[in-house]
């Protein structure tokens, strides 16, 4: 009993020092695990952008307005990849989505080349097979939304697609934010302009998962006007120099150094504007605990020697 009332009587003369104390404490803690969020946000972008292997690419963005129309952009895109040196075009494409629950919910297919350069980030699940198909012919799915946290992985089931249904299986799930890969943006451009963190549908974009699609109703395709172009490694520097003249008429175009050099401003902007603050409160704390404690030891002094010598006279 003697201890505990020594203890009270010690905060009971610092209870407002101790509160602004915690105070500073949490508000630290808080900005603290924000301003790191953010910095690791921008340094996972860039370790994503960096495994693409996208060396020999560069990234397309249409400036004009108004962007192509669908017809337009398939006939850029198939022109594009028959370009000497083109080894691959990077894209995404979004359709009219299923209906769940009374709402619309649109499905973004991600090619072959997309899904070599970008993996999906799965907590749990595969990835789409070739086919893009299960292997009794039901659409793949990898849920970025949250919306099939009830079905079991593997699991069949059945969605309304334009009023018809369509047998979809779980393949695969990516946990929130559902970060995925997305094409939107133009301009300054890093890597994280690249990660979306919308919730969505993702396919996978074969002649397969369209029929399917298309079988169960009419499709409207919605491709991307932003897109990487992947050179091949014997490319001849003229062959890659006559097409970004060509297309720098009407787009931007960004390389792969380019865009790393962007995120790499970013992440140390982002390194030199939200740190410095957190670190000023961890520090203040720091000092106002190591002061407190200085100054109640020094108050207390007397105090305590006098419950000392009484509980060891007792």
């Amino acid at each position: 009993m003697k201890t505990w009332a020594c203890i009270r009587s010690i905060y009971k003369g610092i209870r407002v020092p101790c509160v602004l104390l915690a105070f500073i404490m949490t508000v630290a803690l808080l900005v603290a695990t924000i301003a790191f969020g953010h910095y690791r946000y921008f340094t996972y972008s860039r370790d994503v952008y960096e495994g693409s292997g996208l060396e020999n690419a560069y990234y397309v963005a249409h400036f004009a307005d108004p962007t192509p129309d669908q017809e337009a952009m398939d006939r850029e895109l198939a022109e594009t990849r028959q370009l000497p040196g083109v080894e691959a075009v990077l894209y995404d494409t979004a359709v009219n989505g299923f209906t769940i629950d009374g709402q619309l919910w649109g499905i973004m297919l991600l090619s072959d080349s997309v899904c070599d350069a970008f993996p999906l980030d799965l907590y749990s699940g595969r990835s789409f097979s070739e086919t893009g198909l299960t292997a009794d012919g039901a659409l793949e799915i990898v849920d970025a939304s949250g919306l099939f946290s009830d079905i079991a992985l593997g699991g069949s089931f059945s969605l309304n697609y334009g009023g018809t249904p369509v047998r979809a299986g779980l393949t695969g799930r990516i946990r929130y934010p559902y970060f995925h890969i997305n094409f939107g943006s133009s301009g300054d451009v890093a890597a994280d302009n690249f990660l979306s963190a919308q919730t969505a549908i993702l396919a996978k974009d074969t002649p397969e998962t369209r029929a399917l699609l298309e079988a169960a109703g009419e499709v409207y395709y919605a491709t991307g006007s932003n897109y990487f172009v992947v050179f091949s490694d014997d490319a001849s520097r003229q062959e890659i120099d006559r097409y970004l003249e060509e297309a720098g008429k009407s787009c931007l175009i960004l390389s792969y150094s380019e865009i790393l050099d962007e995120t790499n401003r970013r992440v140390d902007e982002n390194l030199r504007l939200c740190f410095p603050l957190p670190v000023f409160l961890l520090i203040l704390s720091t000092v106002s605990l190591f002061s407190i404690s200085v100054i109640v030891i020094y108050r207390k002094a007397t105090e305590n020697a006098v419950w000392y010598l009484c509980e060891r006279g007792g």
